[in-house]
């Protein structure tokens, strides 16, 4: 794997101080374009390149490398070292810096890597090196038929925008680094961490996306593994599906605004240790959640088969969506509130200290009208209508020894919305007519 920072390196054997369109080295030569014009590797050059050093130290315009047909580029020797560490698999076949170009379309893949640096800008049309590093302002080009086969890692202000093509390892977005994903392949996972930024409207990841450190991924078309969200990371979620869980821990934030999620061997969705998930438009079969140790959950909206909730020291807060059937676990002094959703049948349990609310009105239990509050019994069945105006049909159970770890399962009164609109209409009538008078 390609770690977080290179060093400079490549010390120039030759320099090219002309305008070229081609130039043949000796087989074992690395050449240093900086001369601010257009160069052109080919067939026509002969031997292979070992290794090239693009740049622009005349400040004028831009000194651009041409890999095309024919062309082959070696490497270096030895691996790039940072403080005594190897950061990258393989030595270096290309290195870009100071607002240089390199536009690779043909020829062999180089043998080895590409560090790119300094407002430099990379354009890869076909298999071209192993491993890559991007920083300081550098950007990658990856268009249909571009490819790295191993390692890449955006670093300090740099960007990739993809818009076809293949990455066929993990694909690592860092400190500050951008990305537009709208095409293409990752064959492993995508990373953002450290305040990196991500967009995705069409990308396929084989494995998951996996966000850290206060980073922002926005989501809304593409096929997917899963998502693991953990330091303050927020994944925002508006289209794409979803083959594995979706795990937000430690902080991380995922809010689902859409998007479908397959189904999973356990919990499609796992939220932990403070993290938090909003769903608001998703679209699931059978649908499984998990909220544990201060994590919490809010549904706005959603469609789905039967619905698990299992919240252990958790918060749940359900406001509406559609399910034939909600199954409620709260335990472990967890708190669950129902306002809203348009079930046709559920359960619900409280254990050792919880508390899940009902709020709504017209509730009775075991076919008795006993008014708002904390329901005495252990067991049994409530009917009422939500805060939404939604029927529910619910069989409850508590636990209710010892006394320190009773569960409670309570009524709140909250008018249902029509209610609500016909008092203030009356209200606003008499008002109107109290003035007249």
């Amino acid at each position: 794997m390609i770690l977080q920072l290179l060093p400079r390196f490549l010390a120039p054997c030759c320099v090219i101080g002309s305008l070229i369109s081609s130039f043949a080295p000796d087989s074992d030569a690395q050449v240093v374009f900086d001369n601010g014009g257009s160069n052109t590797l080919s067939a026509a050059n002969g031997d292979p390149l070992q290794a090239a050093i693009v740049r622009n130290s005349t400040g004028g315009l831009a000194t651009t490398l041409n890999v095309v047909a024919g062309a082959s580029i070696g490497t270096t020797g030895g691996g790039t070292v940072s403080g005594g560490v190897e950061v990258s698999n393989n030595p270096v076949s290309v290195k870009l810096e100071g607002d240089s170009v390199l536009n690779y379309s043909g020829g062999a893949r180089a043998t080895g890597d590409l560090f790119a640096a300094d407002n430099s800008v990379a354009t890869l049309s076909v298999l071209a090196f192993d491993d890559a590093v991007l920083k300081n302002n550098s950007r990658l080009n990856l268009v249909p038929g571009g490819r790295i086969d191993d390692d890449i890692v955006f670093l300090d202000n740099s960007h990739l925008e993809m818009t076809g093509g293949r990455l066929d390892d993990e694909v690592e977005i860092r400190n500050s680094a951008t990305a537009n994903f709208s095409g293409g392949v990752i064959n492993d996972d995508l990373v953002v961490v450290n305040n990196a930024v991500v967009n995705i409207s069409s990308l396929q990841i084989d494995d998951d996306i996996e966000a850290a450190g206060d980073s922002v991924t926005n989501v809304s078309g593409g096929t997917f593994g899963g998502v693991v969200a953990a330091e303050r990371s927020v994944v925002n979620i508006t289209g794409g599906t979803f083959s594995q869980p979706i795990n937000p821990v430690q902080g991380g934030t995922v809010n689902l605004r859409g998007g479908t999620l397959a189904a999973a061997d356990g919990e499609e969705i796992t939220a932990a240790l403070n993290a938090k998930v909003l769903l608001d438009g998703v679209t699931a079969g059978a649908l499984d959640i998990g909220v544990r140790n201060a994590a919490s959950l809010k549904i706005d909206n959603f469609n789905a088969g039967p619905l698990t909730i299992s919240s252990f020291l958790g918060s749940v807060e359900i406001t509406g969506g559609v399910s034939p059937f909600l199954d409620l676990f709260a335990e472990a002094n967890s708190v669950a509130n129902i306002r809203g959703g348009d079930f046709a049948g559920g359960d619900l349990e409280a254990a050792t200290g919880s508390r899940i609310r009902l709020l709504g009105t017209s509730f009775l239990v075991n076919g008795a009208n006993i008014g708002f509050g904390v329901v005495p019994f252990v067991a049994g069945r409530i009917t009422g209508v939500l805060a939404d105006g939604n029927d529910i049909n619910f069989a409850f159970r508590r636990q209710f020894t010892p006394v320190g770890q009773a569960a409670v399962i309570e009524l709140v009164n909250v008018p249902e919305p029509r209610a609500e609109l016909v008092a203030f209409v009356l209200v606003g009538g008499l008002l109107v007519m109290f003035r007249r008078q």
